[in-house]
C-alpha cells in the first residue's frame, strides 16, 4: 500500500519500513515516538488496522522520511475518524503537509469506510491552520485552546470535474511529468514520445486529461492509414490518481469526443492480452475483442488484443 503525489511517497509504518530509511527522528529503540509505537503495536494485533495508523511521509527527489500522517485508528460506527500529520522542522514551508493530507484523506474516502474526518489544532498555530484550511476542512467547535475542524465526504459527482483539455505549451510540462505505476511501465509509451510523435506524425492529435485544473491522465490517437482507422494509440492515468474511476469517466468523455469532431463509426485501441484491468475497462465502454496480434519490439515478443468500438 502506497499513496503517491508529485513529490512525495507516503507508506504506512511498519518496523521494516522504519529499518530500511533509518531516521534519527524515528529510532527503533526505547525513544521511538509514542504515536509510532502505538501504531506498530496495534498493527502486530491487527493486520486489517494496516492505513489507519500512521504512515510516513518520504520526499521523492532525496528519499527521506520529512515527517508522517496518520489516523488515530480506524473508522468508529458513524465512519469517523481522526487525522493528524507532522512535518519535520527542515521540510516545512514547502507544501508538504497540505500535499501528503490531500493524498490520505482522499484515499480515506475512497475505502468507501470514511464520510468524515476530523483534526484539531492550537488556535495560536497559524501553519497548521493554512493547511486545515486548503484542506476544505470547516471548523466546528473549540476545546480550550484546541481548534476542532471536519471535513465531510463531498457528494460532488466526479463526473463534473474531469475534463479533456489541449496540450500546449503552457501545460506539456505537466505531460511530461505524468507516470503509471511501475508494473504498467511495459504496456505504456512514456509520454515523451507520444508527444514527439505527435509532433511529426500527420493525423495524430494528443489530449489532456484533467480532474479539476489538475493534470492527472493522458490521451494519444491518430489515423492508421494501414487499416483506414482512428485508433487510440495511448491512454494513460498517472499512478497517484488511479483506482479512482477517472479512467472510465475521461474514456466516455473522449469516445464523445470523437464522434463529436468526427462523426465515424469506428473506434479501435489494443491492450495486452494480460493487461485484464484495461481490457475489462474497455469492454465497459462497448469495445469488442478482435483478433490478437504478436509483434516484436526491442529483441521481445509482445501479444496484444484489438479493441474496436463500433463493429467488430
Amino acid at each position: 500500500m502506497e499513496l503517491k503525489t508529485k513529490r512525495l511517497n507516503i507508506i504506512p509504518a511498519t518496523l521494516d519500513l522504519l529499518k530500511k530509511y533509518e531516521a534519527k527522528e524515528y529510532p527503533i529503540d526505547e525513544n521511538m515516538p509514542p504515536h509510532i509505537a502505538w501504531s506498530l503495536s496495534e498493527l502486530k494485533e491487527d493486520a486489517n488496522f494496516l492505513g489507519w495508523g500512521v504512515w510516513l511521509v518520504i520526499e521523492v527527489k532525496t528519499d527521506k522520511v520529512v515527517g508522517d500522517i496518520g489516523f488515530k485508528g480506524k473508522p468508529n460506527e458513524l465512519a469517523v475518524v481522526e487525522v493528524g500529520y507532522g512535518i519535520l522542522p527542515h521540510a516545512q514551508n514547502k507544501g508538504y503537509a497540505t500535499e501528503a493530507m490531500e493524498a490520505l484523506c482522499d484515499w480515506a474516502f475512497r475505502t468507501g469506510q470514511v464520510k468524515k474526518i476530523l483534526a484539531d489544532c492550537m488556535r495560536d498555530n497559524l501553519p497548521s491552520i493554512r493547511v486545515l484550511e486548503k484542506l476544505g476542512m470547516k471548523q466546528v467547535g473549540l476545546n480550550g485552546d484546541l481548534l476542532l475542524w471536519e471535513l465531510v465526504l463531498a457528494k460532488t459527482d466526479l463526473k463534473m470535474t474531469i475534463e479533456l483539455r489541449a496540450i500546449t505549451q503552457a501545460n506539456y510540462m505537466e505531460c511530461l511529468d505524468l507516470k503509471v505505476a511501475k508494473e504498467q511501465e511495459d504496456f505504456v509509451a512514456p509520454n515523451m514520445f507520444s508527444l514527439a510523435q505527435a509532433a511529426y506524425e500527420p493525423d495524430t492529435y494528443v489530449l489532456a486529461i484533467y480532474k479539476a485544473d489538475q493534470m492527472v491522465g493522458f490521451i494519444l490517437y491518430r489515423f492508421n492509414s494501414q487499416y483506414l482507422e482512428w485508433r487510440m494509440s495511448r491512454f494513460m492515468i498517472d499512478a497517484a490518481y488511479q483506482k479512482q474511476g477517472i479512467g472510465k469517466l475521461a474514456l466516455e468523455k473522449f469516445v464523445q469526443l470523437f464522434y463529436a469532431k468526427h462523426g465515424l463509426l469506428t473506434l479501435t485501441t489494443s491492450a495486452s492480452v494480460d493487461n485484464l484491468v484495461a481490457i475489462n475497462l474497455y469492454e465497459s465502454l462497448g469495445f469488442k475483442q478482435g483478433e490478437v496480434l504478436e509483434y516484436e519490439s526491442g529483441g521481445q515478443m509482445y501479444r496484444s488484443v484489438r479493441m474496436v468500438l463500433g463493429s467488430v
